[in-house]
């Protein structure tokens, strides 16, 4: 199932209208956004352009869902055409760079050049379907946690600090454990836990309550 606040013009899937927190089209399933998608004409992509920071703040913001993806109904070489860019506000040069920063500062983000309206909207389809599949593909609890078992490890401190870096530069101000593991499926609850306790005791974060209303909070590094 899909909600979103524009239309999506596919056909053979449940789709919807309806207010999204952030993004244009969502995929749900039970409530629960399983992946969602921001997508941007060329002419709103030289807008954020023009105000970055916020920009990359939003995507900050869009990567703290499932499966986030910016969908961009233009060509990269679009961004490159002095007749398209308007030269006496850009040139090829400054579009390289912006463009080249949304990837390094974002890897988490898929970002995809969909050419134009109709072929993103054939893109973000697929992309759901793949999602969507690959999660009624998933195993077995029991199985999962024999993979788990036997699959070669992260060192702990690999998680710690992929776990930190994800807080500090991600995550919100207030956040839950639930999106911790949201973020990490891949890493066992109680490897989460013991990363989450660590950077607790140093001071890093914050339990402000505790039982189901629980949250954590980012604290100031001095």
């Amino acid at each position: 199932m899909i909600q979103t606040k524009n239309t999506l013009e596919i056909s053979k899937i449940n789709c919807y209208k309806r207010r999204l927190p952030i993004g244009d089209y969502a995929l749900v399933d039970n409530d629960e956004i399983l992946s969602i998608v921001e997508r941007k004409t060329f002419e709103n992509i030289l807008r954020e352009f023009s105000r970055m920071a916020y920009f990359h703040q939003h995507l900050v913001n869009l990567k703290a869902y499932k499966n986030p993806a910016l969908v961009i109904e233009a060509n990269y070489s679009d961004f490159l055409n002095p007749n398209k860019i308007k030269e006496k506000y850009y040139n090829s040069s400054f579009m390289q760079k912006a463009i080249a920063e949304l990837y390094a500062y974002h890897p988490e983000l898929i970002i995809v050049f969909g050419g134009n309206r109709k072929l993103a909207n054939q893109w973000t389809y697929k992309f759901f379907e793949a999602v969507k599949s690959h999660r009624e593909d998933a195993p077995h609890y029991k199985i999962a946690e024999i993979v788990e078992e036997y699959k070669p490890s992260q060192q702990a401190g690999d998680i710690y600090l992929e776990v930190k870096k994800a807080i500090n530069n991600y995550f919100p101000e207030n956040f839950k454990f639930s999106d911790v593991k949201n973020k990490f499926e891949y890493i066992s609850e109680s490897k989460l836990r013991r990363v989450m306790n660590e950077l607790r005791n140093e001071g890093i974060i914050a339990l402000i309550k505790k039982g189901n209303k629980s949250f954590w909070k980012k604290l100031k590094e001095e």
